[in-house]
């Protein structure tokens, strides 16, 4: 068991008090009269969080690139200051996007050496984050975060190319000059969590300023799970270089530790008569009636079994069973369905980890020709390195399959027989991300009496790099007269584990010392991918009569080059290994062929992009709002459509009409809006390839090449979102927002349905066909296809469409009386009925996950120490009530499944709930700062 609140790690408390006696003996020196502040010229390209007001935020580079007020700013935008950032103890992206406005976060069940945090906002689809308007692959912590931005809908001369449902923004810290300041704080909780984080910002000079930030965190989870390791440390700098010259440095290097696992598991036992086993002499009736079924030629390594471990399974048996996911709760529902044994159980081992390198740097040198010309040269590079195995599996267990093997190969009796268990492959996979760019802005301003006029230039360009290189365990010295292919089943390794063994480590070498026997990791995949994009735009911000109409005009063009290099779908040699496959010509010796690995893809396209806003402040506290933008999505290259063009360059836009307020001074600040969002030609991966496959061979056409391919559709979104936030009393300050939206598919895989029709009748002649010795297989395939396209409805809800999604958060600061310096907050998300599937029998009944509501509540006191030292100490709870209700999700477009009884065909079609999701348990984060 975890410990509830563990003590404070040494390190910790060695950095607080180190800071509180630097502090005192600070407080203890004689009194040195503050010199007065100087007022410093910020450039136009740089947001400025001084003028946050509680949850309040006063402007952003929405505008155009350039700071802008938000009053102003005709872009549906939302920024979480980083008051509230402190008040809900938020640390990671997915503490902040639950309460953004129409964000719902794609919620991390099983975790892999891919995983990056991304967001589903207007639930139209997962949308990539930035830092600081840079790509980012990332992971964020809050340590290094001034506040996050969340625009919603496409905003190209922003962002470019990003999906239509908008793009989230993380704002680093930067460097200042406007006073000292130091903060050290560190935090537990109720789940065995310790933090501790530094900030430092220090003038040295007129000239330069510097920021340190720098934390360890292991984060606990309640799951059975190793903690979630991280150390970073960040760098910022601002030099006056002359009183016309900037130059801003940014640098983070960070390192994480993070499990991985699954946390849904299949059933495939509940088929089990409970009776039948194998002895290793008569094989047993595999009739659907037993739920016995042969093993599939598997080579398993059973750590501490007979053989060495090594085992040959391929002429033994495991059970059968309706693939859907367990609860820890029973399901009479489903006949002889099995249980968790606990709501936090996870079968992979605790020593199975992914560990990510990821560093991001930046230069900007802004250079002020007047008050009305400034440029700014930007450079900035990002790294992400992952590596998941090889010491364990690269894979998640998530299944349940009983050992009915009395005995294992060889006649030793099998020790574990009757146990539940998973096989699974050995992976080693270490996919990288690269991105760098490099851009050069220029704003020109006039400001006569009767508007304030800038023109924004941009031009730049942007390479993003992909590489991924996976390796299996391998037999590479298979026995003679077996198969010799090395990516035969025969040949990979598996590695059993029961699930008795859960939360144990793996022992031993990660590749096992078998006489006569030799293993390798063994290339299975390989992927380059090169995606450059090369950018220009021009931005007219104005404001007119007073800043009573506030006007932008932008227009963009994108120009994107994607190549790559594959090695998955290419032909194999002799012994299962990728060919050598595409050749090309050396530009040293241009008559010498090079050969290359795997197949080369390349695509060429160039977009516009055109936005039109304007603010109208009719009345001082109302202002009237409407916003038309454009985006483009450079899609990632891959394979062709079904028909072998190359799929294009997928098209966004959006409108945004409604009203702004301001009330109490400008305290309060409100936005009442509908919009109305478009996506053309969203590509999709393959759906229905191996039935398409089957029914060419079991046809005879094996001249037509095995298909891979990519698909579309098209998406539309509408609905309305409210925010409010601001201090509508000294003393509270406030935010709350809502959000009705509506996602609908409106044409869903058109390249499958023509394919489809287009070879309909020669696939069904050979299924009419009664000398085809595989005419029962095309009908089945025929009819497969035929359902997916059955369910592709025009008009259908987009998967995790809620029917409503709000937040509110409120905190009361006590300023007089016994209850002086405490504060007081909290909050509720709530969340409507979510689409996450359609009836298997009517594509036009549509299945819901149920509404809940999660309550968050903190407590704080401010303490004074001396006139230089303050402290906070802070009390926050989530999951105030202990909500524990499933969530049902529509990962991978399923979020309920069907089974058939026994898995007997003749039975009629059950749908059940399957993939799900459990809140957090109820949590308590206690956090202490000290600033100085």
């Amino acid at each position: 068991m975890k410990p509830v609140l563990p003590p404070l790690p040494f390190t910790c408390a060695v950095l607080l008090f180190s800071g509180l006696a630097s502090a005192f003996a600070q407080s203890a020196a004689p009194a040195v009269p503050a010199a007065p502040e100087k007022v410093v010229e910020l450039s136009p390209f740089v947001v400025n969080s001084d003028g946050d007001t509680g949850y309040t935020a006063s402007e952003s580079l929405m505008g155009g690139r350039i700071n802008t007020p938000l009053k102003f700013t005709p872009a549906s935008v939302s920024v979480i200051t980083r008051q509230f950032l402190d008040d809900i103890a938020a640390t990671t992206p997915a503490d902040v996007a639950e309460w953004a406005v129409n964000v719902a976060p794609n919620y991390v069940q099983n975790t892999s050496s891919f995983s990056t945090y991304t967001y589903n906002i207007r639930n139209l689809g997962a949308s990539s984050a930035t830092r600081n308007y840079v790509l980012w692959y990332g992971q964020s912590d809050d340590f290094n975060t001034e506040r996050y931005e969340f625009a919603r809908g496409p905003n190209g001369t922003v962002y470019g190319d990003s999906n239509v449902g908008g793009v989230p923004t993380t704002w680093t810290k930067r460097a200042t000059f406007g006073r000292n300041r130091s903060v050290l704080k560190a935090t537990v909780d109720s789940y065995g969590s310790l933090r501790g984080s530094v900030d430092f910002n220090r003038a040295l000079s007129d000239r330069l300023a510097l920021r340190v930030n720098a934390v360890h965190s292991e984060s606990a989870h309640w799951l059975d799970v190793p903690d979630k390791r991280f150390d970073g440390v960040a760098l910022a700098a601002t030099v006056k270089l002359t009183p016309r010259d900037e130059l801003r440095i940014d640098g983070e290097f960070g390192y994480y530790v993070y499990p991985f696992y699954s946390t849904t598991n299949s059933d495939f036992a509940s088929y089990w008569d409970g009776t039948t086993v194998y002895n290793g002499v008569t094989a047993p009736s595999t009739a659907a009636a037993t739920g016995v079924v042969a093993n599939p030629a598997s080579f398993v390594y059973i750590p501490g079994a007979a053989n060495g471990g090594l085992n040959q399974m391929g002429s033994y048996f495991r059970t059968n069973g309706t693939g859907r996911t367990l609860y820890p709760t029973a399901r009479p529902e489903i006949p002889n369905f099995p249980v968790l044994p606990s709501r936090e159980f996870v079968l992979n081992p605790s020593d199975s980890l992914s560990r990510l390198h990821q560093y991001f740097y930046s230069f900007a040198w802004a250079h002020r020709f007047s008050d009305n010309l400034s440029t700014e040269l930007a450079y900035a590079r990002h790294d992400a390195s992952r590596l998941s195995g090889p010491t364990v599996s690269g894979q998640r267990y998530m299944e349940y399959r009983i050992d009915v093997n009395t005995v294992l190969p060889g006649g030793a009796a099998n020790p574990n027989f009757g146990k539940a268990y998973q096989d699974r492959e050995v992976n080693e996979h270490t996919p990288s991300n690269n991105v760098t760019q490099l851009h050069a802005l220029v704003n020109s301003r006039f400001a006569p009496s009767w508007v304030t006029q800038n023109f924004i230039g941009l031009v730049g360009t942007r390479l993003d790099r992909f590489d991924n290189i996976q390796t299996r365990l391998t037999r590479t010295n298979p026995p003679a007269g077996t198969n010799q292919l090395l990516n035969n089943a025969a040949n990979i390794v598996l590695v059993r584990r029961y699930w008795d063994q859960a939360g144990q480590p793996v022992t031993g070498s990660p590749v096992p010392d078998i006489p006569g026997v030799t293993l390798e990791y063994v290339p299975q995949t390989e992927q380059h991918q090169r995606k450059a994009v090369d950018f220009a735009q021009i931005a007219s911000v104005s404001r007119f009569f007073s800043n009573r109409l506030a006007l932008m005009l932008g227009y963009r063009i994108d120009h994107v080059i994607d190549s790559q290099h594959q090695t998955a779908n290419i032909p194999v040699d002799a012994r299962g290994l990728p060919q050598l496959g595409a050749v090309i010509l050396t530009p040293e010796s241009p008559i010498v062929p090079r050969p290359v690995v795997g197949a080369k893809i390349y695509t060429d396209r160039k977009a516009a992009s055109k936005n039109a806003g304007t603010v109208a402040w009719v009345l001082p506290w109302l202002g009237l709002v409407a916003n038309y933008a454009e985006s483009i999505a450079s899609n990632t290259a891959g394979a062709a459509k079904l028909d072998g063009t190359i799929p294009g360059i997928t098209r966004n836009e959006g409108m945004d009409f409604g009203f702004k307020l301001s009330l109490f001074d400008g305290r309060f600040a409100g936005t009442v809006s509908y919009y109305k969002n478009k996506q053309l030609g969203n590509l999709l991966g393959a759906a229905n390839n191996t039935e398409i496959n089957n029914l060419w061979d079991d046809i005879g056409r094996f001249d037509v090449p095995e298909v891979d391919y990519r698909d579309t559709q098209d998406k539309e979104g509408r609905g309305w979102e409210l925010e409010f936030t601001g201090n509508p009393l000294r003393q509270l300050r406030l935010t709350w927002n809502l959000a009705l939206p509506e996602s609908t598919i409106i044409n869903l895989r058109p390249g499958l349905r023509a394919y489809y029709e287009q070879n309909r009748a020669e696939w069904q002649a050979g299924a009419n066909d009664p000398n085809n010795p595989q005419r029962a297989r095309i009908q089945t395939s025929l009819n497969t296809i035929a359902t997916t396209l059955n369910g592709l409805t025009p008009g259908t809800p987009v998967n995790d469409t809620y029917k409503y999604q709000s937040n509110i958060y409120a905190t009361y600061s006590f300023g007089e009386g016994w209850l002086k310096s405490f504060e007081v907050g909290g909050g509720v998300n709530f969340r409507g009925k979510n689409k996450i599937d359609v009836a298997f029998d009517n594509p036009y009944r549509f299945l819901y996950s149920p509404a809940y509501y999660l309550v968050s509540a903190h407590i704080s006191y401010r303490y004074k120490f001396s006139r230089t030292l303050t402290g906070r100490f802070q009390l926050n709870v989530r999951n105030l009530l202990d909500e524990d209700d499933y969530v049902f999700l529509s990962q991978d477009g399923n979020g309920y499944g069907t089974y058939r009884e026994k898995g007997i065909a003749t039975n009629p079609l059950v749908q059940v709930t399957d993939r799900y999701r459990q809140q957090d348990p109820r949590q308590f984060i206690f956090s202490t700062t000290f600033e100085f």
